[in-house]
């Protein structure tokens, strides 16, 4: 009986013990659980693997560094989390059993991951952001599907963590909006519209002394890429090797094609990265330097050699850059190249040439007028320095210099022929500035060969006032500008002594404010801003020179300034009035050509009445232009039988003299004589306009022209038919008689 009690006893105590051990057993699981739960929910517990360390190494100098690694690389909620841990113990117990294949899994970050109330929330992402002055907005990119795939937080922070801790990975922009689908090109493509990002600048910006205005209308209503090319390099492809990097079923391989199928896969449901399959594009402006080809070169490789090196060229046996204005603001060729004619060289079928519409696309509606104006500019200073090489030549023959040094003479001007003729191959239009300093150092060249050899330099005005117009703001766009003559006034005004002698720059005379503002008007409007320069008594041919011999018309008469002026007695303001208040500069102080009758009809006189009465005289001897018919009539004596030499012209007086030679019923003859030349005149005018307008025959439309210059030089008469009505009447009623009969009247 006690042993049975003892026993009993025993039994409960070992069942006691027994359950004590189970609970200490336990309570030690539970704590060696939590202390697993607690490390394994560290950082620093993923650094054990040494494959994780490069990983660990990037997230601690991270703006996520107090993030462990759980919280973002599993969804939150306590079932994700257990979950966590139990993957982290297989696989922390792999890498102690050596059982590890020593590939990293792929880790994820779900979109839940980031979007929590304590890291980013989803209410924070709903205001635009500004990256890289590119505005930005979540809610457009992660709403709904963008170019069909779903974009997760990581298919543009793929690297804020691990790689190179960047905090947007651009490349994924640019995969997106830089890679137009079938059919597109960046041109037309909506997705690569460069406003969709980028809006266009409110200052006017300067590159390389261009002043550009995105917002003006001109510029406002041209394509980006007019002027903005080569900024998308790459082409996105996705090789099929990169898919052998993760996958070798033959299951998986035939699903390649599926493009619906793979984005579905990596992107939106594992959350990869896009530049884990695809290459990389690139979105950049180039840096400019003399290897970037012009962009028509694609096609044409190495047929613009010269155009492009006065485009882009940094130098020409020089040490200074001279790259055009134009390339250095991205202008490609194709911006001014716009017409699409013939059927050579380009691999299409096509050629773009270039015009002066071109310009007025980005700039007003007159400037392509200037691209003419630069060639003939050009033109003529070539012209001259060619010339200048051709006379120095002989004279390095003609030196008795050795042969060595008149090799060296001889290799200056080649230089300087070189420079012609890069100008003249490559068009001066690629480089305006350029070319202006290539030919006037070939002029200095060969300036330096004839000082050499000791023989006179040649002196150009042109040269010289193409030099000092270089340095003006204003000679971008008005070269040529020093070969200008214009008229101020009266005058005749030459721009080149102005700059090659005088050294005006150009703001002197004119009014500038900006190159997007209306300018060049004159400061002054009248003589006295010359005097400025010229000072008020330096005489009438400080600035008019040039005109003594050459024959203008006064009145009706022609006139010589020379004769006048050689007369001594007469001085330029004995017919002209100095500029005041009531006079215009140059003004005629004559109001009529009778007034000319002071000097010509006094007794010293040495002209005859024909020298400026032509028409009249013509007239009286009988003849006239373009006609085979004499008729002296009857007025065979002088002129001063009718008129008084003393005096002007005076009607009364003609008609007396009339009536005192013949009788008093000749005072009326002379009205009769005025009114039926005018009407037969006038009857011929209106024949001749009739017959003009129906078919004639050879002889007979080489007649017409002659009774129209006959008809013509007759309405040059001041008083029709006086100074011969025979003459007169024989000529009218022979041409009115012709042009009647061939009109049928």
């Amino acid at each position: 009986m006690s042993n049975r009690k003892s026993k009993k006893t025993n039994d409960t105590s070992s069942q006691g013990s027994g359950s004590a051990g189970i609970i200490i057993i336990i309570v030690i699981l539970l704590c060696a659980f939590g202390g697993f739960l607690h490390v394994s929910s560290r950082s620093g517990y993923c650094s054990k693997c040494h494959e994780m360390q490069p990983y660990v190494e990037t997230w601690a100098v991270s703006n996520h560094k107090d993030v462990s690694c759980v919280k973002c690389h599993y969804s939150p909620g306590s079932k994700s989390a257990f979950r966590s841990k139990f993957i982290g113990a297989r696989m922390h117990l792999k890498k102690l059993t050596q059982s590890w294949s020593g590939r990293r899994p792929l880790a994820h970050v779900r979109d839940s991951s980031c979007s929590t109330d304590s890291c980013h929330p989803s209410a924070d992402m709903q205001a635009p952001i500004i990256h890289e002055n590119v505005s930005f907005r979540h809610t457009s990119h992660m709403g709904s599907q963008r170019r069909g795939q779903q974009l997760a937080c990581t298919s543009c922070h793929s690297e804020i963590v691990h790689g190179d801790v960047r905090t947007i990975t651009n490349e994924t922009c640019f995969l997106c909006h830089l890679r137009p689908v079938e059919g597109e090109t960046l041109e037309t493509s909506f997705m690569a519209k460069c406003t969709n990002c980028h809006n266009p600048p409110s200052k006017i910006l300067s590159r390389n002394g261009i002043e550009i205005n995105h917002l003006d209308e001109k510029t406002a209503g041209m394509k980006c890429t007019q002027c903005h090319h080569l900024i998308a390099s790459g082409d996105g492809d996705a090789p099929v090797v990169r898919c052998l990097q993760c996958h070798s079923d033959v299951d998986v391989i035939n699903k390649i094609e599926d493009v619906a199928f793979l984005h579905d896969t990596h992107v939106t449901k594992r959350g990869m990265v896009c530049s884990r399959c695809h290459d990389k594009i690139e979105h950049k402006m180039p840096e400019i330097n003399e290897t970037i080809p012009a962009d028509c070169e694609s096609c044409h490789p190495g047929h613009h050699e010269a155009q492009t090196l006065l485009y882009n060229t940094y130098s020409f046996n020089e040490d200074e850059s001279y790259a055009s204005a134009e390339f250095m603001a991205h202008i490609a060729c194709k911006s001014c190249h716009i017409h699409k004619v013939g059927d050579r060289l380009d691999k299409d079928g096509i050629n773009y040439l270039a015009s002066a519409q071109s310009c007025n696309t980005c700039h007003y509606s007159q400037f392509g007028s200037f691209l003419e104006e630069w060639r003939r500019s050009i033109d003529r200073m070539l012209n001259d320095v060619r010339s200048e090489i051709l006379i120095t030549k002989p004279k390095i023959k003609a030196t008795s210099f050795s042969v060595k040094k008149k090799e060296e003479f001889t290799k200056l001007l080649d230089d300087a022929e070189m420079k012609l003729l890069l100008v003249e191959r490559g068009k001066s239009v690629h480089n305006i500035s350029y070319c202006d300093t290539l030919i006037r150092r070939a002029h200095d060249k060969v300036n330096q060969v004839l000082s050499d050899i000791g023989a006179k330099t040649i002196e150009s005005e042109r040269i010289e006032a193409y030099r000092f117009a270089s340095k003006e703001q204003c000679n971008m766009c008005h070269f040529g500008i020093a070969d200008h003559t214009t008229l101020f006034g009266s005058i005749s005004f030459p721009h080149s002594p102005h700059l090659a002698e005088g050294n005006l720059p150009c703001t002197t005379c004119h009014v500038f404010t900006s190159s997007w503002e209306p300018h060049g008007e004159l400061k002054f409007k009248d003589s006295e801003g010359c005097k400025q320069c010229h000072g008020k008594d330096s005489g009438c041919v400080s600035c008019h020179s040039g005109f003594e011999s050459t024959p203008i018309s006064v009145y009706g008469k022609t006139f010589i300034h020379k004769p006048h002026l050689d007369n001594g007695d007469l001085k330029c303001l004995d017919c002209h009035f100095p500029e005041s208040d009531e006079t215009t500069h140059g003004q005629l102080r004559l109001e009529r050509a009778s007034d000319c009758t002071k000097c010509h009809h006094g007794p010293e006189q040495e002209l005859i009445c024909a020298d400026c009465h032509n028409v009249q005289a013509k007239l009286q001897d009988g003849k006239i232009p373009y006609s085979d018919i004499l008729n002296t009539g009857s007025h065979d004596f002088s002129c001063d039988k009718c008129h008084d030499m003393s005096s002007k012209y005076n009607r009364t007086v003609v008609i007396r003299k009339c009536a005192g030679c013949h009788d008093s019923s000749y005072t009326g003859k002379v009205d009769k004589w005025l009114a039926e030349s005018k009407k037969g005149l006038l009857k011929i005018s209106n024949l001749i306009k009739r017959a003009n307008k129906i078919s004639l025959t050879k002889k007979q439309a080489e007649e017409l022209e002659r009774i129209t210059k006959r008809a013509r030089f007759l309405s040059k008469d001041p008083v029709p038919g006086v100074h011969n009505y025979d003459l007169w009447g024989d000529i009218l009623t022979r041409d009115i008689e012709t042009l009647r009969e061939w009109l049928g009247d």
